[in-house]
């Protein structure tokens, strides 16, 4: 207001119409960054010795790593089983 660009200030929580999406916008902005930082610990945490292992047995692609190694490994971090 200050800078003159609104006229009224905006009542971010006291609006019905804006304050769900304000409550929404806030959630995620707080809520994703720190998922992220848990989903790549996670992942810096698995044993890269089963890559390797792979990669000398069989010589298995990506696609089988992914499948077969990372998300059997990654699923006891993220609560699947």
């Amino acid at each position: 207001m200050s800078a003159n660009l609104i006229d009224n200030p905006i009542g971010w929580l006291s609006s019905p119409e804006i304050a769900l999406w304000s409550v929404i916008i806030a959630n995620i902005w707080v809520g994703i960054p720190f998922n992220m930082l848990l989903l790549s610990t996670g992942l810096s945490s698995l044993p890269q010795d089963v890559y390797e292992s792979a990669s000398l047995d069989g010589g298995a692609n990506w696609f089988q790593k992914l499948f077969y190694i990372t998300l059997p490994c990654y699923a006891q971090l993220l609560w699947l089983y």
